[in-house]
This record gives C-alpha cells, sequence and structure tokens, in this order.
C-alpha cells in the first residue's frame, strides 16, 4: 500500500523571513511597511520591506560614488527620453536637488569622489565620514 502525500509531496513555504533583530526602531519600522505595502499598491513600499527583512549579510553597503552614479545615470535617462535626438554624451549631468535617495543599507563615505553634489540621502545607517560629507555638501 501507499500513502497519501498532500499535493503528492510538494510542500511550498509561503511565509516570508522574519527578522531576528532586537534593534526595537527597526521592528517599528518593519512594522510600518508591513501595514503600507498591504493597504496601499504601492511597488515601493513592498520594496523597501522586503529590503528591511534581509539579513545583515545582505544588506551590503552602498557608497557615495554609487549614489551619486546612479542618480546621474537616471537623470540622463530621463533627458535622452525627453529629447530622442540627444547624444548621451553628457558627463556632467546635474544631480536633482529635489530628489531623495532611499537605502535600508549602510552609506559609507568614498574618498574617490572628489567632489560631492547636495544629495538628500534617507537610510537606517551611515558611517561618521559620509555623515560628515554629506552634511557638508548641503543635504
Amino acid at each position: 500500500m501507499a500513502i497519501d502525500l498532500f499535493r503528492k509531496g510538494r510542500i511550498v513555504k509561503r511565509n516570508g523571513r522574519k527578522t531576528k533583530s532586537t534593534n526595537m526602531y527597526l521592528k517599528l519600522i518593519i512594522k510600518l511597511y508591513t501595514f503600507l505595502a498591504r493597504r496601499t499598491d504601492s511597488n515601493f513600499n513592498k520594496a523597501i520591506l522586503k529590503r528591511l527583512n534581509q539579513s545583515k549579510v545582505n544588506r551590503f553597503p552602498v557608497s557615495l560614488s554609487k549614489i551619486v552614479k546612479s542618480i546621474k545615470k537616471k537623470e540622463a535617462s530621463k533627458k535622452k527620453a525627453a529629447d530622442p535626438k540627444a547624444t548621451g554624451k553628457d558627463d556632467k549631468a546635474k544631480v536633482p536637488k529635489d530628489r531623495i535617495v532611499v537605502s535600508t543599507a549602510t552609506i559609507t563615505n568614498d574618498t574617490r569622489l572628489l567632489n560631492l553634489p547636495a544629495v538628500k540621502v534617507c537610510a537606517l545607517k551611515f558611517t561618521e565620514t559620509a555623515r560628515k560629507r554629506i552634511l557638508a555638501a548641503g543635504g
């Protein structure tokens, strides 16, 4: 005789990862974004919740140069979409002042980046030198 297997033995875990952190502020922000992801149809809230629930190993640090590079790349693509005849060789794309960068990772300084534009950054954690540099640049 054979045994009866539920769905032929294919049982998939459907629950997400829960944080093991003891940081109560992180738990509160996870609770907030759980509510926002459930009650709104915003993909931004779902992405932030997914990143907040990641383990510390998977939340690798982000340098200031990477932030500036990604903002300039996004601005260049917006210009190209607005003006299809543009060549796209504008290396000196300006960083907009109304842009806010949101990251769940640690923001670190990059000494190779000589001129830091004024960038508003929202993150869980900053290194001291990165915080000083962002504030000195007017972010």
